[in-house]
């Protein structure tokens, strides 16, 4: 199983990462997400406004690299997996349909 990584800026989790680990759970996706600090991406501006955000990334099995078309000048729709996109479609959308029901 490939990690996820959920980066929040404060290292705890928030409303969002307990839903998406929840939903993870429930769903089966094919990544382990795991909860981790960083505060440098676009999650930073919703969390400064008072808004529950995380950023989600995988790591590469076995090393601490990221995705191998992150942010380079490669960073091209023809290099996104569509197994990836689908499995954060699916994780993304029944979080907020889980949530919507409470």
């Amino acid at each position: 199983m490939r990690p996820s990584l959920i980066l929040t800026i404060t290292f705890k989790p928030n409303l969002v990462s307990e839903t998406a680990i929840t939903t993870a759970e429930r769903i089966g996706t094919a990544s382990e997400l795991v909860l981790y600090q960083r505060g440098s991406s676009d999650h930073v501006s919703f969390h400064d406004a008072g808004i529950p955000a995380v950023n989600f990334i995988r790591r590469e099995t076995g090393t601490a690299s990221l995705e191998p078309f992150y942010h380079p000048p490669l960073d091209t729709i023809e290099h996104v997996s569509a197994e990836r996109l689908k499995e954060a479609c699916d994780l993304v959308g029944a979080s907020v349909y889980s949530l919507i029901r409470k």
